[in-house]
């Protein structure tokens, strides 16, 4: 009888649900289905071709993979197939009037549930199917197209396989089923119960809509933790993987069939509430719908609590590990033992620990020990000693005190699946509780992987035990400690670890026994295919998943000169002491969702673990090189042949990414693993070093927009962009189809906010400055860099390779801390410069003031050859010392820069050089200080054929000279005289866009980018300024805005007026601008404003010098002047720089 009432049910649904797809003959229909292909292919498309053509360090080809676009772009594909359901589901009823169908309808005997669950079916897959085709054709495009390419032969990239990329088919059958589904029918139940409640059609749609946009509002607003309750997308923020692929986990099936319940319960209120009269009890579907929302509203509670829960668990821990006593902790000399890997099931350990005190001694040992594992057995010395394994702390209670001096082996069986949360505890920034929109999401999420195709077990998980707590402690510094481990793993699995992977003799089990000591361990195993050369004796390989072997294939044949290369710079190490230590060296793939940067305060990169090398498979692993490889615009080194090009894509790809995954990084193993320092001013001094020995080994330096960035110095700080509210995974739609994300790779510490935090910050004891987190880490990156280089040139490259080497070699598994290092310096006689530990200890910077440069010619030198002196007066006007160095053009694109010259506080010196010929330009580099760049000083060239005689000077000595003095007044757009009026008149805004919200603010004004509105400041060398050069800027308006110089005149009298117009064609020695129609100046709207009366002035900018340039003499009285320059130009730009009033001779 069920069975029976069962079926006939199922017949009359589809038979309803086959009538409603009469829907499909709508116009509208088919409107929605063309306007959605058009979207989903062309933003699929604008990915893929965006991801083909571009790779040079961008952050769009590391992560905005086109082949996992389900995790960004899905949400927004389905936002727009459920608007769509509301307009197919919105006059069903009507409908049925105007087709005279209605009373057809009413007579048959079929209850309102059963007819609206029908019209629900028949809805859902009028608005799923062309979802599927839409994401079937680029199923198909992808393959054909690939497969096209690979039939081609000549690798070219063409334009049919830029545009065609498969999706990631687990992801992509999540999202039709479990998320597509779900949502379309919860949507169309919506739109069916306020279809029959209100009979207004329009104000149907205009809740349904109402309420999407709801949604849409809420998910961009929720922190991360609580996307899985109201998220309709199970990827949503999370990477897809080919790796790992994941369909769906409980929190998310809980969820969906909340949906389903949701969507019953609004069918049972739409029942109760059709017009159409049938048997069923009204109280009855009321009751109904009530019981379905409370279960579906039950799961959505749970599903939320658990996230809660889950961030709870980690305050907890966090709190413990806080308040966890440290003072008197074990040294852990050596961890040997067995480690057995069941991937997904457990992780089996069987330990040995030699430790003993470090200063005092020790009744119990503390270890920080992953709670997700759990402790079978414990003993010290082969007896049992009595343990306690709570929130993440292994206390191990001690029969006897263990004295200084001593020894004891605690032996330790575990066994679990560790829990990945107890990462990182101290994080400085918890990506849970961000919104979805915080490109730091695009860095990964997930701080370990323990899964049946892949396990990746990073150091910070601490799944070995970790003397002290989980939390950084500069004053405990890191615990290095020699390692035996066996590893065993599945049948054809391959498992990385810290150096060579040795045979046992033992099928699928490996033994990891490094010379060196190491801070901590990281194993990641899968089935790999390997690749592998051997190169000055460590042996490199590379580990990444069979599917993706593509671009593997495609850079073979550029092993010799990688090997080459690679050999370069481990001989070069060599020679400083800087061997590398672990005989082996691993590049390993992990899945994209694996988090890349570590906890703490600094968020520093996490892919390099000691001994390997991370790849995300979302960087080179997915990467599209072709069109790279093949481009005419990137040049590799100075061959042309095959091979060359190959190697130098690698190079490049590996080795100026932002996310933290470049391969300068490795130098962690040469000295960050070897040693650290402790004490206050740690970080700082750590990071010095290691900046010293990548310059030393890797010599290597990127520059763009005329700022040098940093390849090695990464903080996961500069991803962290906070808004309120934002759409997509990551900034990709909202921002991205215009956003900050792929130009982070330029967000580097040499920003304005930063220079003014650092002018007033003492590099040592930064982290307890109470700066904000990201700020100290830029300013210690910034800081840090200026010490660097100023190092490197005071000392030069070998001596400096000396004092780092010797570092290693003495505090190779200890600790050192400044003075240490200051005091190895002078005993090997390679002084740190103290300008260099001035900048370190006090705050302040050095300000530098310069004279014009003069050049005269010499009399000819012994051989004959032409001689010309070259002098410049440079005063430091600061209390604070500082260095500078002098830099000229060489040949035709050479640049080539003398010594660093150190000048005291408060004094002057004077600058000389001995050249062959006149130079073209020349510049002056000052080195940290309130100048902050390079200035192109002006030359006064004396008559080349007028000999002076006096005997050449080469070098520095102490001068007299002082800026002169007149009567000018200049006010500089730094200076308070001058101000701005950015604000646009509300009813221009749809004309004239405001500055973003996350602009970055120099002085007041947003840093200068194309194509920021409004007035901008931009850094210029050939600018005015007392110590910085900048002007500021705006494009071509109409007369709205305007940049005013306001100055005091002393008396009342007859003024000349300048104007400064800088050389917008240079932003450093190595980088000019060509202009174009889009730089032109034009004829400026000038005015000067005094005695209350208006004097328009006329300038033709494009005409001036580049320097002072005469606007005029007017009779004024003594106070304020006011000049004033609008937006209004003939040409495309507005520059406004400074001004100067000179008192003209004779008048008073």
């Amino acid at each position: 009888m069920l069975l029976s009432r069962c079926t006939r049910s199922i017949e009359e649904v589809s038979a309803v649900a086959a009538a409603e797809l009469r829907t499909r003959r709508l116009v509208r229909t088919w409107l929605f289905a063309a306007l959605g292909l058009v979207l989903i292919l062309g933003s699929h498309a604008l990915v893929a071709l965006e991801h083909a053509r571009y790779f040079y360090g961008g952050v769009f080809v590391d992560v905005y993979t086109p082949r996992f676009s389900i995790s960004w772009l899905g949400a927004v594909w389905l936002w727009l197939f459920l608007v769509a359901a509301v307009f197919l589901a919105f006059d069903t009823r009507p409908r049925d009037l105007r087709e005279r169908v209605a009373g057809v309808l009413d007579s048959r005997p079929v209850s309102n549930g059963t007819l609206l669950c029908g019209r629900l079916v028949g809805l859902v897959l009028t608005a799923w199917l062309p979802l599927v085709a839409a994401l079937a054709l680029i199923q198909l495009f992808g393959v054909v197209g690939e497969a096209v390419h690979a039939a081609s032969g000549d690798g070219e990239p063409m334009i049919a396989w830029m545009l065609a990329v498969p999706i990631e088919p687990v992801s992509l059958a999540a999202f039709l089923s479990i998320d597509a589904l779900p949502a379309l029918a919860f949507t169309v139940a919506i739109v069916l119960f306020l279809a029959a409640s209100m009979r207004n059609r329009l104000l149907t749609v205009v809740v349904a809509l109402s309420l999407i946009g709801l949604h849409v509002v809420l998910l961009g607003m929720l922190p991360v933790y609580l996307l899985p309750a109201a998220s309709l997308v199970a990827s949503h923020a999370e990477f897809g993987s080919d790796i790992v692929p994941r369909f769906a986990d409980w929190q998310v099936f809980l969820q969906r069939a909340s949906m389903l319940l949701f969507a019953g319960g609004f069918l049972a209120f739409a029942a109760a509430a059709h017009p159409r009269r049938d048997d069923g009890s009204f109280v009855r579907r009321i009751g109904v719908g009530g019981v379905l929302m409370l279960v579906g509203a039950l799961g959505v509670v749970t599903v939320a609590m658990d996230g809660v829960g889950d961030l709870r668990q980690r305050d907890q821990w966090l709190a413990v590990h806080e308040s966890l006593e440290t003072n008197a902790l074990a040294d852990v000399e050596r961890i040997s033992g067995t480690v057995r890997i069941d991937p997904g099931r457990a992780l089996e350990l069987d330990l040995e620990l030699q430790v003993r005190p470090a200063d005092v001694a020790l009744e119990r040992l503390v270890f920080s020990f992953n709670p997700g594992l759990t402790v079978a057995e414990v003993a010290i010395d082969g007896g049992d000693a009595p343990f306690r394994h709570e929130h993440g702390v292994l206390t191990v209670a001690l029969a006897e005190p263990l004295a200084t001096g001593t020894e004891a082996t605690l032996s330790l069986r575990a066994a679990g699946v560790p829990d990945p949360d107890f990462a990182h505890l101290d994080s400085a920034v918890d990506w849970r509780r961000l919104n979805s929109a915080n490109p730091l999401l695009l860095l990964g999420t997930d701080a370990a992987i323990f899964e049946s195709e892949y396990v990746a077990l990073p150091p910070d998980l601490h799944w070995l035990p970790v003397v002290g707590s989980n939390v950084e402690d500069s004053a405990q510094g890191l615990d290095f400690h020699h390692v035996d481990l066996a590893v065993e793993v599945p049948e054809d699995w391959l498992v990385a670890g810290p150096g060579r992977r040795q045979e046992t003799g033992v099928q699928s089990r490996f033994r990891f026994a490094p010379e060196g000591p190491l801070p901590g361990v990281g194993l990641f195993a899968a089935a790999f295919e390997r690749r592998a050369v051997e190169v000055a004796g460590v042996e490199f390989e590379l580990l990444v998943g069979a599917q993706h072997l593509r671009n593997v294939d495609l850079l073979a044949g550029a092993e010799d000169a990688i090997v080459e290369w690679l050999g370069e710079r481990l001989d070069g190490a060599e020679r400083f002491g800087l061997s590398y230590p672990y005989g082996g060296f691993s590049v390993v793939e992990v899945p994209g969702r694996f988090r890349s940067y570590a906890g703490g305060w600094r968020l520093d990169t996490a892919l390099f673990p000691p001994g390997v090398m991370l790849l995300r498979e979302t960087g080179l692993p997915l990467a599209r090189l072709e069109h790279m490889l093949h481009s005419p615009n990137y040049s590799f080194g100075r061959g042309g042949d095959k091979k060359t090009r190959k190697a130098g894509v690698l190079r490049m790809v590996t080795g100026w990414t932002p996310t933290g995954g470049t391969h300068h990084h490795a130098v962690h193993n040469l000295i960050s693993f070897q040693t650290g320092a402790t004490g206050p001013g740690s970080a700082v001094v750590d990071l010095i070093c290691r900046r010293l020995v990548s310059r030393l080994v890797w010599q290597e330096r990127l520059i763009v927009g005329g700022k040098e960035i940093s390849s090695g110095d990464f903080s996961a700080h500069r991803f962290d962009m906070r808004s309120r509210w934002g759409l997509g995974f990551g900034p990709l739609i909202d921002r991205r189809l215009g956003g900050p994300s792929p130009r982070a790779q330029l967000v580097t510490s040499n920003r304005p906010p930063v220079w003014e935090a650092a002018e007033h910050s003492a590099l040592m004891g930064i982290e307890d400055s109470g700066l904000d987190r990201r700020l100290a880490v830029d300013v210690m990156s910034l800081v840090g860099g200026a010490l660097e280089d100023s190092i490197v040139r005071a000392l030069r490259s070998a001596p400096t390779g000396e004092l780092m080497g010797e570092l290693v070699r003495r505090h190779r598994g200890g600790h050192f801390d400044l003075e240490d290092l200051l005091r190895l310096g002078k005993e090997l006689e390679t002084d740190i410069p103290s300008v260099a530990v001035d900048w370190l200890t006090t705050p302040g910077m050095p300000g530098f003031l310069f004279s014009e440069v003069s050049v005269v010619r010499l009399s000819d030198d012994d051989q004959g050859q032409p001689q010309y002196q070259l002098l410049v007066h440079v005063r430091n006007d600061e209390p604070t010392p500082g260095l500078v160095s002098l830099g000229m053009p060489r040949g035709r694109s050479g640049y080539a820069e003398g010594d660093v010259i150190p000048i005291p506080a408060r004094s002057s010196v004077e600058i000389g050089r001995v050249l062959e010929a006149p130079p073209r330009e020349v510049w002056l580099r000052p080195h940290l200080s309130l100048n902050r760049t390079q200035a192109r000083l002006t030359i006064d060239n004396a008559d080349p054929g007028t000999v002076v005689d006096r005997l050449p000077f080469y070098g520095a000595r102490p001068s007299e000279w002082r800026p002169p003095v007149d009567d000018s007044i200049i006010v500089d757009d730094l200076d308070p005289g001058f101000s701005v009026r950015s604000v646009v008149p509300e009813r221009r805004w749809f004309r004239r866009r405001a500055p973003s919200d996350d602009a970055v603010l120099d002085q007041g004004l947003p840093e200068f980018e194309i194509p920021t509105p409004g007035w901008t400041r931009q850094e210029l060398p050939t600018g005015h300024g007392k110590y910085r050069r900048t002007a500021a800027r705006v494009w071509k308006g109409e007369g709205e805005l305007f940049a005013t110089f306001a100055a005091v005149l002393p008396s009342e009298g007859r003024w000349r007026l300048d104007y400064h117009v800088p050389d917008l064609g240079r932003l450093s020695p190595f980088m000019f601008v060509f202009a174009g129609p889009r730089d032109s100046l034009g004829n400026y709207d000038i005015k000067v404003v005094a005695n209350g009366e208006t004097t328009v002035v006329e300038f033709d900018a494009d005409e001036a010098v580049k320097g002072w340039n005469k606007l005029g003499e007017f009779d004024l009285e003594a106070g304020e002047v006011r000049v004033q320059v609008s937006d209004l130009t003939t040409g495309e730009i507005v520059v406004a720089d400074a001004i100067r009033w000179t008192p003209v001779a004779g008048d008073s």
